[in-house]
């Protein structure tokens, strides 16, 4: 095993001495404590003190191996700390349920069967694609493209596209719902079939999903924006408890109605 240290000790052994530098080694155990390893640390600092009453030639070799041991037993303590702390990391941060209910509707992660459901339903319909940032699919080939890239991002933990179904018919695919965290905010987009336009599908559904959110403990704002000509989505964000807060130039392309980005209105719930 490598022994970053071990040239230094030996220069301060023939400088300082022998004894010394075991009391250095003794010295060195305290302050680079690492976690986790106090049991490995009083062993070694016992053989330490031990060392100072042996020949020469032989405390140097006994000190080498125990800083070799207290280098090992930092790498593997500190590598265990990292593997803890992204293990914690990722249990804390934010992901929507892959399934849920509201008071009408059940909300399920998008899976490939859907496709057809979501090519007939509202992907191949200029209406309800007329305000969204791609236009709409000419072949359920498209759909199902869209569905495992839907599958990959809810993997990652990127964004978590999910379906809107009737609650006591699950196989009746109403819309659609995206919830994209990003640090300490999430973000949501949805479109809802044309023959189910002002149900109240989106506000329900945007309502549960806002209040999930900011229930946790990283998650601090949540918004959603829209075209200013959008009046139905305002709609939605205001009957799910956001506010309009901004204003916002030139700030979304939608390649349906025009060529070059569009103002919007930004809408977010805080807390």
């Amino acid at each position: 095993m490598p022994r970053p240290n071990s040239r230094r000790l030996r220069c301060h052994m023939q400088i300082t001495g022998v004894r010394e530098c075991g009391a250095a080694v003794q010295e060195s155990l305290i302050l680079r404590r690492p976690a986790g390893a106090s049991k490995d640390e009083a062993g070694v600092r016992h053989q330490a003190q031990q060392a100072q009453s042996l020949p020469a030639s032989r405390q140097e070799r006994t000190l080498l191996s125990l800083v070799a041991r207290l280098q090992w037993a930092t790498m593997i303590t500190n590598t265990n700390k990292s593997r803890f702390e992204n293990d914690y990391e990722m249990a804390q941060k934010y992901r929507l349920p892959e399934e849920f209910v509201t008071d009408r509707f059940l909300v399920k992660r998008i899976i490939p069967s859907d496709a057809q459901a979501i090519f007939d339903g509202w992907n191949s319909d200029p209406e309800v694609t007329k305000y969204l940032t791609w236009k709409p699919h000419a072949e359920l080939r498209q759909t199902l493209e869209a569905a495992e890239r839907s599958h990959c991002e809810w993997e990652a933990g990127t964004s978590f596209p999910a379906v809107i179904c009737l609650r006591h018919q699950p196989s009746e695919l109403v819309g659609r719902v995206d919830a994209r965290p990003a640090g300490h905010k999430v973000s949501y987009g949805w479109l809802i079939r044309r023959d189910r336009w002002g149900d109240g599908i989106a506000s329900e559904v945007i309502r549960w999903a806002v209040d999930h959110a900011l229930s946790h403990p990283l998650i601090f704002r949540t918004e959603a924006s829209c075209d200013v000509m959008n009046g139905a989505s305002a709609r939605v964000m205001e009957k799910a408890g956001m506010t309009k807060e901004a204003f916002l130039q030139r700030y979304l392309l939608h390649p349906n109605i025009s060529d070059v980005p569009r103002d919007a209105f930004l809408y977010s719930k805080v807390r």
